[in-house]
This record gives structure tokens, sequence and C-alpha cells, in this order.
């Protein structure tokens, strides 16, 4: 059983998922703010009043309701965004930064970015209401292949290409490695500043170039291996 799905097992072997989880997978709210609307008291369990965010609900058998709305599973929706710079990837932000959120249709159904991309980054981004779909795209498990492009302050030699492609350890002792890495373009406005193609499993290459002796100024997500 996998952990992102944190699912609990009665000894009946029916599966069940934390309530806080249940109102986001019926497309209500997002998890943490589910786990809000729980502890303020605005949620029933098959008709008893809920404070516990963890507590088992069977979906599909269970009766939830938030503020006396009784919640049906929403159809499924997938989204894909060209995301700007300058709107980070949350539903709120407590800098009052613009977010993701403000691009999106304000009479939308509850819908989760899978992943993230950073303020600085532009490029796709998905959402989606269906949990198990997210987690498996985001899952390295899966596989999934994702081509980046980042613009950095020096021109590539072909010896920071190689040692991307090697492998860098992080300060965290995480190692990242590009299946592929190019560069393919000049910034036509900024002389000595080049376009670089990557393709790899996570975004966090932007911090790969600071030991390389660079930092990105522009930073994509141009496609992803779906």
């Amino acid at each position: 059983m996998k952990s992102n799905e944190r699912r609990l097992v009665n000894r009946g072997g029916e599966k069940h998922v934390g309530l806080a989880r249940a109102i986001s997978k019926l497309g209500y709210c997002s998890r943490s703010e589910a786990t809000e609307l729980i502890r303020d008291g605005k949620v029933r369990l098959n008709g008893n009043q809920a404070r516990n965010p963890e507590a088992p609900v069977r979906m599909g058998k269970d009766r939830v309701e938030v503020e006396g709305k009784l919640l049906r599973r929403a159809e499924n929706i997938y989204l894909m965004m060209n995301k700007p710079r300058g709107v980070v990837t949350t539903a709120a932000d407590e800098k009052g930064r613009d977010t993701v959120y403000r691009l999106l249709p304000t009479a939308l159904d509850w819908v989760a970015p899978v992943g993230r991309l950073d303020q600085a980054s532009e490029g796709l981004l998905l959402f989606t209401n269906d949990s198990e779909w997210a987690a498996g795209i985001t899952d390295p498990v899966s596989h999934l292949e994702k081509t980046y492009h980042v613009q950095i302050g020096v021109v590539a030699n072909s010896g920071m290409l190689e040692k991307l492609e090697r492998g860098l350890e992080m300060p965290d002792g995480e190692i990242l490695k590009a299946k592929h890495a190019a560069c393919f373009a000049q910034a036509k406005n900024t002389p000595g500043w080049k376009w670089c193609s990557m393709k790899a499993r996570t975004a966090r290459f932007g911090v790969c170039w600071t030991p390389l002796g660079s930092k990105p100024c522009a930073w994509c997500a141009w496609r992803s291996g779906l």
C-alpha cells in the first residue's frame, strides 16, 4: 500500500481515508482548508459533528456534510495552465503575493496543482481534483520525465553540462541528475545569457547552477512526458 494514499484499513478490510482528505477528494476545498473547517465544528460525518481531521471515512458510503451541505463526488477535472512568472503555486500566501488560483475561473470546483513551480518559474502546471491521478503523476516510481528551459548568466561549456548529467550533490545530500542537458539559444536582450534545456524528473534543478558558477534568471517548465 502506497504511503501517499494515506489510507486506513479496519478489521473488515474496508478502505478508508481521513476526513480532511475525503473532503478534498470530493472537490470541496484543499485538505488544509478542510482541516480548519473540521476543527471549527463545521463538518458532520454521518450526522454527527466531527472534530478529528483523520476520522476514517468510507468513500461512497459515509455521509459528509460541510456547513449543512451534503458533499457528493465531483466530476473529475483536468486542467493545464501556462503559469506566468510572479505568481506562487499555493491557495493562499501568507505574504499576500498573487497565487495561481487568481488565474482560475471563480466558479470552478476545487482543483489542486499537480506539483508546483516557484514564483520565478513559468510554464506548464497541471490542476485536477483527481487526487489518485495526481499522486501517480508526481510519484517518482512513475518515471515521468519533464523538460525544463533555464536561462543562465554564463556560457555553459561542455564540462558544466556533463556535471549536470553525471549528477550534483545538494546541501541536503540529494543527488540531482539530468538525463540530458544542452544549450540551444542565446538570450536576445542579455548578451552572455544562454538558454539551456534539461530533461529531468524534478524542478529542483534551478539550484544546480549555483555550484556551477551561475544563477538562473528565468526558469520554464516546457513539457511533461504524460
